[in-house]
């Protein structure tokens, strides 16, 4: 198993304990799971790009794992009430629209390029994230 492998691996083991403190009220615990699992995407990250060798389960599994722990915080947060419905439901759907046109192209032979804004949404959502699980309070997001 690769290395950037192994860390997502890591960033999916801290999740269920950074959910799990997020649940609990302890706001400075899940702050430093979350910042380690946001510094440890980013080691993965220049980690994999500084090596030439890609791993199929490693262009699938990176992915998948961001968009995990990115929308289990943000579902976490939306039943605590410091979220809205509406913008939870664009983000999912949009997921579920990028998805279904990746299979299709997949299906018929097409390839897709990368687009550099699904890694600049996927950061703001980070940041939402973060932002909401320090504050402890409503976010201006939230109704």
């Amino acid at each position: 198993m690769a290395f950037a492998t192994f860390i997502t691996f890591f960033r999916l083991a801290l999740l269920p304990l950074t959910l799990w403190t997020l649940v609990q009220g302890k706001a400075i615990a899940s702050f430093v799971l979350f910042s380690g699992i946001a510094l440890s995407t980013i080691f993965a990250a220049v980690f994999a790009r500084n090596r030439t060798r890609t791993s199929r389960i490693g262009s699938f599994l990176e992915p998948l794992t961001d968009k995990i722990i990115v929308y289990s915080l943000l579902l976490v947060f939306l039943l605590r009430g410091e979220f809205w419905l509406f913008p939870f439901l664009i983000f999912i759907s949009r997921e579920v629209l990028v998805n279904v046109f990746r299979f299709l192209a997949t299906k018929n032979d097409l390839v897709l390029q990368k687009d550099p804004f699904g890694r600049m949404f996927l950061f703001y959502l980070l940041v939402l994230s973060l932002l909401a699980a320090t504050s402890g309070q409503q976010t201006p997001l939230a109704p």
